[in-house]
C-alpha cells in the first residue's frame, strides 16, 4: 500500500512525511527573526581636523608623541626628537615604550587617523598607547597625509 505525498514523490510505508516539517522550520525561523531585538552599533565619532583649528591653541602644549595612521594602517611616530615608521602593533607598543622613557610624566598622546583607515588600526594605537601608560590620548580624524 503505498500513498501519494504532497510533493508528487510516492511515500514508502513507515516512512513519515517532511512537508509538514519544513513548514514548521521556516515559520519558527520568521517567529525568530521577527521577535528578535536587533541592537544597532553606534559608530565611534572623532572630531574633524577643521573641527579642532580653533582648540589648538587652548590645549596644554606638553610633550607630545604623534602617531599617524594612514589609509593602508601604516603607523608613523614622531617626537619632537626622532620620527619613525613602524610596522605592526608590537613594534609600535616598543616604539611608543621607548618614547615614554625619555618624556616627562605628562605625555600626550595625538593619534591622527586617516579617514579611509580602518578601525582596527586605531584600535591598535591605543591599545599600545594603554600598554605603555599613555592616559591622554587625543584622536583627531584627517582626510589625507
Amino acid at each position: 500500500m503505498q500513498n501519494k505525498c504532497t510533493n508528487g514523490r510516492i511515500q514508502k510505508p513507515g516512512e513519515p512525511d517532511m512537508t509538514p516539517m519544513v513548514d514548521v522550520t521556516f515559520l519558527l525561523l520568521i517567529f525568530f527573526m521577527v521577535t528578535a531585538s536587533f541592537q544597532l552599533q553606534r559608530a565611534v565619532v572623532f572630531p574633524a581636523q577643521q573641527d579642532l583649528v580653533g582648540q589648538i591653541a587652548k590645549e596644554p602644549q606638553g610633550e607630545r608623541v604623534k602617531v599617524h595612521v594612514d589609509a593602508l594602517g601604516a603607523f608613523f611616530v614622531s617626537t619632537a626628537q626622532w620620527h619613525r615608521d613602524v610596522v605592526g602593533k608590537q613594534a609600535l607598543t616598543s616604539t611608543l615604550l621607548e618614547a615614554a622613557d625619555g618624556a616627562q610624566a605628562s605625555l600626550v598622546l595625538a593619534v591622527h587617523v586617516d579617514e579611509e583607515a580602518r578601525l582596527g588600526s586605531l584600535v591598535d594605537v591605543l591599545d599600545a598607547g594603554a600598554t605603555v601608560g599613555l592616559s591622554d590620548v587625543r584622536v583627531t580624524q584627517v582626510s589625507h597625509f
